[in-house]
């Protein structure tokens, strides 16, 4: 799959390949936004194994991103899909995985993995590719691979991203192309190759890269690929009476369309800072501590 989609406040656009182009593989992807375009969210994982023989499972994980799409907090959705996803694989397999939520009133992203690979973070100011700041495995909370342990914990770093910043979320098939040869690319390499592209033209950038990936590594990698790339753009929702009404005007239509087997009920989590984030800009994004600094890992560019 090769498709683009345009969101309030982040444009997306994915590049899937199941190993071998099987008709299905291990690899899954979610992307979603809420009834305000508030919050944008993109899921990303890589059951073990490739092909169709686990597909059955990545299937399985996927239905267990949409039913809890709408958590606003990250670090629960990643333990809810834990837990679930340790209950269902009875055969012992596991999954990566790597969530990033856009807070588009503010422009702060939040990032949360569950052993995936580090994003990698373009700026636009700078014009150049690194890893995502607080990319490394911590050892506090967990942040082990789904699967595994189904008391484990996830954390949650936070980013701004300024208008034209991008995020590419892979699996790690694009960091070991050429492991079948004893020359991985790995994450340097992989950066090596962004540096090629150009991020001007970021609806050909997956394709360009995975040529790029394939020319360095001597050839395509040997597993299901999957590519995620977020640019954040300058349509940010403003709270207020009218963006509120609106949603709720628009989760009561889906709600009837739902109910005639056109998908899920869309219902909304229901705490005051999701419903009061629709009328209070305040209540968006992070909120610094009484006497204390701002959340985020990185500071806001002035």
């Amino acid at each position: 799959m090769e498709t683009g989609v345009v969101m309030r406040g982040m444009d997306a656009w994915l590049l899937s390949r199941p190993w071998k182009d099987a008709a299905a593989g291990g690899d899954v992807h979610y992307l979603s936004s809420c009834a305000t375009g508030r919050i944008a969210r993109v899921l990303i994982a890589d059951v073990a194994g490739h092909g169709e023989r686990v597909a059955g499972l990545s299937q399985r994980l996927r239905d267990l991103m949409r039913r809890h799409i709408n958590i606003v907090d990250q670090r629960r959705v990643m333990g809810a899909l834990n837990r679930q996803f340790t209950r269902d694989s009875t055969d012992g397999r596991f999954a990566t995985a790597a969530m990033v939520t856009l807070w588009t009133p503010t422009g702060e992203a939040d990032l949360s993995r569950a052993g995936h690979p580090p994003p990698l973070l373009y700026r636009a100011r700078t014009g150049r590719w690194s890893p995502m700041p607080g990319g490394e495995r911590t050892s506090e909370p967990d942040d082990i691979p789904l699967g595994i342990e189904a008391r484990a914990k996830y954390g949650r770093v936070r980013v701004a991203l300024e208008a034209g910043d991008m995020i590419l979320l892979y699996t790690d098939a694009a960091v070991e192309a050429g492991v079948e040869r004893g020359r991985p690319l790995g994450e340097q390499g992989l950066l090596e190759v962004l540096s090629t592209l150009d991020p001007t033209k970021p609806g050909r950038l997956l394709a360009d890269l995975e040529r790029g990936v394939a020319d360095r590594a001597g050839g395509p990698p040997g597993d299901d690929l999957t590519c995620v790339l977020l640019r954040a753009n300058e349509d940010r929702p403003r709270p207020g009476l009218g963006l509120g009404l609106a949603a709720g005007a628009r989760i009561a239509r889906e709600t009837v369309r739902s109910l005639s087997g056109k998908g899920p009920i869309p219902w909304p989590e229901i705490s005051a800072r999701n419903l009061v984030g629709a009328f209070v800009e305040g209540a968006n994004g992070a909120r610094p501590p009484a006497g204390g600094p701002r959340e985020s890992e990185e500071p806001r560019q002035p």
